[in-house]
């Protein structure tokens, strides 16, 4: 995801829970540098190179947002979260762990597509829990999943796109701005 980092994109990730009562959540990052996005279904983060936005957003009020200035981006952070690098080295440890031997530990390969985007997948089994990665072929998380007999958990790419539109990146419709200190 290194050419990533200067690229232009929008990702929409669906995560849903076996265990939850509520429906799937959405996570959306964005980037057209130097702007970045970070939105949830409650909340965004907003970094235009040189202030960061935190905004709440929640039904039956208007959003507020809290401004703070300076070039640390709090973004660039989240979205290494999304980076397929992270998950490479977990499938990298995996495969050293089958390498030993260990009793009842399984791992499997896989291609899949998801958003689109073709994606090579490593699924790890062990003692009744399993994880499943997959990243795109630009180094792109796609898909992260697994769990125990308890619940299952997944969050996958559900959009991908590389057209981005300027106005992603303004606050949102009738935010109130304060400045922190």
């Amino acid at each position: 995801m290194q050419h990533e980092s200067s690229a232009t994109f929008k990702l929409v990730y669906t995560s849903t829970s076996s265990t939850s009562s509520t429906s799937s959540q959405q996570v959306t990052l964005e980037q057209m540098p130097p702007d970045q996005a970070f939105r949830t279904n409650t909340g965004e983060v907003l970094f235009d190179g040189s202030k960061t936005y935190y905004c709440s957003i929640s039904s039956g009020s208007a959003p507020s947002c809290v401004s703070i200035s300076g070039d640390q981006n709090p973004v660039a952070g989240l979205m290494q979260v999304y980076n397929g690098a992270t998950y490479v080295q977990a499938m990298e440890g995996w495969q050293s762990e089958l390498a030993a031997g260990i009793t009842g530990y399984h791992l499997s390969f896989s291609s899949a597509t998801f958003a689109g985007q073709p994606s090579e997948c490593v699924q790890w089994d062990y003692q009744g829990s399993s994880a499943k990665y997959c990243v795109t072929s630009s180094g792109v998380l796609a898909y992260v999943g697994g769990g125990a007999s308890s619940g299952t958990t997944s969050f996958e790419l559900t959009s991908y796109s590389t057209s981005v539109s300027p106005s992603d990146f303004s606050l949102p419709n009738g935010a109130t701005v304060s400045t922190a200190s």
